[in-house]
């Protein structure tokens, strides 16, 4: 059976994927964060947006660490957190922001190409 056809079992299949997304998305939107790295996760799953993201937390004074100086989070440094293989953060949190934005990737490549 074609998997684009418009049948009972594949909208049956399409809407339990979209209540586990919504029952993950709400719990961790609601996740107590215990570090930087999960709150830049929440925040991220929050959003969906590295930049706003970034300016999330540029604006409650964070600042990354550079050999010099101190700088203002770029969205390069949000998404760096995000696809780290080993992070210190929740392991289901991580994954479901790691999900997510290689979802939004694909989602803006595919405008481009």
């Amino acid at each position: 059976m074609r998997k684009n056809l418009i049948t009972v079992e594949n909208l049956e299949n399409n809407i339990k994927k979209n209540v586990e997304l919504l029952n993950e998305l709400i719990r961790y939107q609601k996740f107590e964060c215990t570090n930087f790295n999960e709150e830049v996760l929440r925040e991220y799953i929050q959003q969906q947006s590295v930049v706003k993201v970034a300016d999330y937390f540029n604006q409650n004074g964070y600042r990354i660490a550079t050999d010099n100086s101190n700088r203002k989070y770029i969205s390069n440094d949000i998404s760096q957190i995000i696809m780290a293989k080993d992070i210190d953060a929740d392991p289901g949190l991580h994954a479901f922001a790691k999900k997510i934005h290689l979802h939004m990737k694909k989602k803006v490549g595919s405008l481009y190409n």
